[in-house]
Order: structure tokens, then C-alpha cells, then sequence
């Protein structure tokens, strides 16, 4: 399903959806309204059906004048797979990756690339993220360490802020170790440069490797407060009926993340972390479950059961 391409654009969107239907209309709608800014969207629809696919086709017969372009691999490729492939279809010299329940605020794109052009050595910008109710996210985080993941695994962090940067109010633009990969940007000479995500990272952790990679490389991860985007949380893949798989995805990839960047006994430390929270967050949803009856609880507890099972494994 392609739109009729004008000349290149200059920005290329990458958006990965994952049963999307609900929300991929307003995302593409956003994009439509960067004024000033010539755009193409490339939608790489990962779902297991056909709702997003068919929300995608009505949305490009009620606007045929948009730079559209979906695609549809055989598998669900994930994250990193699925931006690493409408990237290699991309014609912009820019790229900016998008999720599908997120949504740009006016004049996001043309601050990004402003900032982008008087910014030399930035290798990845990320903008404010805003929730439901339109007050700014928190999303910036320092780069894992085992300090950082077991004051985090154990709720400490959120008083403390070792990681998850709490006092940083989120009003001013600065460098940050790491951004959300809700919505990043970066040029696609960049992206090639760097191979694009690492698709060993199924889901999660992939972008805090590529900031991993580029903050080796001497470049710089920004956070910039002028640019905005709100971000429906949960409707791709931490709905209630996938919740066991993404509790233990997201230590799987933890645990890759480890391995690949730190030494064996960090590893192995980072894995015994990954197996005290599996067992003690287990209990602690089953119990939740037995109290208040909440079936996201009872995935919860089976997704914690899975880490204790096997702390670097998703299944």
C-alpha cells in the first residue's frame, strides 16, 4: 500500500504499530500538521491482524494527498526490526521514529531540526513526552548500571532518582545519558552509520543501546524541552492481555543489555537481580491478585513467575 511519492521529503517518519487501529489515525494526522516541514510516513504494521492494516487504507483513501507508505512483513519483526526496516525504505535525509499511540505537537518537527542544525556533535534528540492529561513525562534515564537496576527493580529509585533522573524537572533543554524511544531523531547517514537498532533487542532497551553506542562514539543524546509529543501509554504492547510477556521481555532485554556492554560477572550479577525480583514480585502480584481480583495483576504475577524461571529469558 503505497501513496503516490512527490520529491524527496526531508524528514522521513518511521512508525512501528502493533495493533494500532485506535490510535495510528491521530499519529499520522500529527505528522500531517508539521507545518513548513516536507514529511513521508513509513508505517510498518508488525500486528498479528488486520485492524491497523485496514485503518491504515482508510486513512490513505480520506487523505491520498499524504506522503503514506505501509508495510507489512511476514513476521512480527519487533521494535528494533520493524524501525530498522522502514528506515532502509526511507528517502529523508532525516529520521524521526514515532510510535503509533503517540502523537507530534504542533511545530515539534521544525524545533527538532533547528535545534538539530545549530547543535553540531548530537547524534540523538528526543522531545517532551506528554501523558493523556498533558502534563510532561519524566522519560529521561541515565545508562543502566547495577547501582541503577536494583534501585529501580526495588522502588528505591523512584525518592532517589539514580536512574530515572526524578529531580530533573523536564523544562529545559539539556544532554541526558538516554531518551525515549517513544519519539527519536537523528539523520539516517547517522543511523546508517551505526547499523540502525540492534534486533536482538526484540522490544525494549533497544534505543538505550544506540544511545549507548553513540555516547561511545563521542556524540551527544539531547533532551529537547521545546519540542513536544503526547504519548498514549500502553496500547501497543503493555495492554493487560500481553503484560506477563512484556514483564519478562523487558528483562530479557535487560539481561541482553548487560551482556553485551558489561563483564561476565556483571552479567551474572544483573542475573541473579533479574531472579530476586521474578520471585518477589511474583508473590507480590499473586497477592495483589487475591485481594483486589484484577486480572492484570494475575499476568503480572505470571510474567514475574517467567524471570524466576529463567532470569534471561522471555518465555
Amino acid at each position: 500500500m503505497n501513496a503516490v511519492q512527490p520529491s524527496a521529503p526531508l524528514v522521513s517518519v518511521v512508525v512501528v504499530a502493533y495493533r494500532n487501529r485506535d490510535t495510528i489515525g491521530a499519529c499520522l494526522d500529527s505528522v500531517a500538521a508539521q507545518s513548513g516541514v516536507a514529511c513521508e510516513v513509513l508505517v510498518v504494521d508488525n500486528s498479528p491482524d488486520l485492524g491497523t492494516w485496514a485503518a491504515l487504507r482508510e486513512a490513505r483513501r480520506a487523505h491520498p494527498d499524504r506522503d503514506v507508505s505501509a508495510l507489512r512483513p511476514e513476521r512480527n519483526l519487533g521494535f528494533a526490526g520493524g524501525c530498522n526496516l522502514g528506515a532502509r525504505h526511507a528517502r529523508g535525509r532525516y529520521l524521526l521514529f514515532l510510535n503509533p499511540d503517540a502523537a507530534l505537537e504542533p511545530g515539534a518537527l521544525a524545533t527538532l531540526l533547528g535545534f538539530w542544525e545549530k547543535t553540531p556533535g548530537a547524534g540523538l534528540l528526543g522531545p517532551r513526552i506528554l501523558d493523556e492529561c498533558g502534563r510532561t513525562m519524566r522519560t529521561c534515564r541515565a545508562l543502566p548500571s547495577l547501582l541503577g537496576t536494583f534501585l529501580d527493580a526495588t522502588g528505591l529509585d523512584n525518592r532517589l532518582g539514580y536512574y530515572k533522573l526524578v529531580r530533573f524537572p523536564h523544562n529545559e533543554t539539556r544532554r541526558v545519558p538516554q531518551v525515549m524511544g517513544a519519539c527519536m531523531f537523528t539523520t539516517r547517514e547517522l543511523y546508517e552509520r551505526f547499523q540502525g537498532l540492534d534486533e536482538r533487542f526484540f522490544v525494549y532497551f533497544e534505543e538505550v543501546d544506540l544511545c549507548k553506542r553513540m555516547a561511545d562514539a563521542g556524540l551527544a543524546v539531547w533532551f529537547v524541552a521545546g519540542a513536544a509529543a503526547s504519548h498514549q501509554a500502553g496500547t501497543s504492547c503493555e495492554s493487560e492481555h500481553s503484560a506477563a510477556a512484556m514483564v519478562a521481555q523487558l528483562r530479557k532485554s535487560r539481561a541482553l543489555y548487560f551482556r553485551k556492554h558489561f563483564s561476565t560477572p556483571a552479567w551474572l550479577a544483573l542475573l541473579t537481580l533479574n531472579w530476586l525480583e521474578g520471585v518477589g514480585k511474583a508473590l507480590a502480584c499473586a497477592l495483589l491478585y487475591a485481594v483486589r481480583g484484577r486480572r492484570r495483576d494475575l499476568e503480572k504475577a505470571k510474567g514475574f513467575w517467567r524471570v524466576a524461571l529463567c532470569p534471561a529469558c522471555s518465555r
